[in-house]
């Protein structure tokens, strides 16, 4: 049986959908070329993912690999507070399966699928479907991206193509700006110890010993008659 002939209609909101997909990555493109600060990718990749993947929300988690954590580190939909503080074990939830199994998970009801896992104090309880892709660079996973919806969403394998194609062109840019930013900080703390090193072992130039006092006599400390 012969495949229907798509309409006109239809050919142009494929055209339209990929129009703005290509701005969203061009955009994304000239975030990650601007900057090396993590905070203003982390914030350029979020917001533009909500926008271009008509989401309410887009949460990026990077991997605390010693720890073995997925700590969130910039959202558009869940509680402000909650970035560097919540997080998720590797493997869990459906945002740490997909880190874990290096794959992209998408469910119209995250509330029902069983890996699902709603982390405390994100206000994420009023979140209804959930895409989630891995962030990896070569063979390397450095953490997830995730985006959700208010209402009940079936996503589209073009939406799972598009979000898995934003965290591809982002994974590479935001592991080198998380070594960056490590190296800063590894900076700073060695110049602190070195400067309290300095000032620890550094000699007292003004250092004099002390004056001793003569005892004074009875009759030299009595006053003179005029």
């Amino acid at each position: 049986m012969a495949e229907p002939k798509p309409t006109r209609t239809g050919i142009a909101r494929l055209l339209s959908r990929r129009n703005a997909e290509l701005e969203a990555i061009q955009e994304i493109f000239r975030a990650l070329n601007a900057s090396s600060d993590l905070h203003a990718i982390l914030t350029s990749v979020t917001k533009t993912s909500t926008r271009a993947l008509k989401a309410d929300s887009c949460s990026i988690y990077l991997l605390d690999a010693p720890a073995g954590k997925l700590m969130l580190k910039a959202t558009t939909g869940l509680y402000p507070d909650a970035v560097d503080n919540a997080f998720l074990v590797m493997g869990q939830g459906l945002t740490g399966w997909a880190a874990q199994n290096q794959q992209a998970v998408a469910v119209p009801d995250a509330w029902d699928d069983p890996r699902f896992y709603m982390i405390p104090d994100t206000r994420e309880k009023s979140f209804k479907s959930l895409l989630a892709v891995p962030l990896t660079s070569g063979e390397r996973v450095i953490g997830a991206m995730n985006v959700q919806t208010l209402t009940r969403r079936k996503w589209t394998e073009g939406d799972v193509e598009f979000a898995s194609l934003i965290a591809d062109v982002a994974a590479g840019v935001l592991e080198r700006a998380v070594l960056h930013e490590e190296s800063e900080r590894k900076i700073r703390e060695l110049s602190a110890i070195s400067e309290v090193s300095k000032a620890v072992t550094a000699p007292v130039s003004s250092w004099s010993p002390p004056v001793r006092l003569r005892r004074c006599s009875a009759t030299e400390a009595r006053p003179r008659a005029a």
